[in-house]
């Protein structure tokens, strides 16, 4: 599975194997695949520098984009049987629904509030990657 995260270059050196960088990724952006693949896991790399101003436009419009999704899925009455695998109670209000989906959906993507969407990419990816496995399901 492809991984996007942000990093920061603190070292390059050198060894008898090659060049060896070292990248610091902020902890809530540190994808969970990475910490599962097995040390010495070959990885194909592309690096984009990335200005500053530009970049926390783009990360902030982003955030922005798929906080709003949170919401219209969890207001989607499909996305709420999605997540809840068909078995959400059909006596609750449209609202107890939406309620319920909202926090199943912070539980599975790691958020206390949904506005984390706004800036915690590794919540985001979560939610997106959700997002495509109910797409996936509703095109059959």
């Amino acid at each position: 599975m492809a991984m996007a995260f942000e990093a920061v270059k603190i070292a390059l050196k050198q060894d008898r194997n090659g060049h060896v960088l070292t990248l610091v990724i902020h902890p809530n952006e540190t994808p969970d695949e990475l910490w599962r693949s097995p040390t010495g896991q070959r990885y194909g790399v592309a690096l984009v520098p990335l200005d500053e101003v530009k970049m926390m436009e783009q990360i902030e419009a982003e955030g922005s984009r798929i906080y709003k999704m949170f919401g219209a899925r969890c207001r989607d009455k499909m996305f709420q049987s999605f997540v809840f695998n068909g078995n959400i109670d059909p006596l609750l209000t449209k609202t107890e629904r939406e309620e319920r989906t909202r926090a199943a959906m912070k539980k599975k993507i790691g958020v206390v509030s949904s506005k984390d969407l706004m800036h915690n990419t590794a919540a985001q990816t979560k939610f997106l990657e959700i997002v495509n496995e109910y797409e996936q399901a509703s095109s059959y």
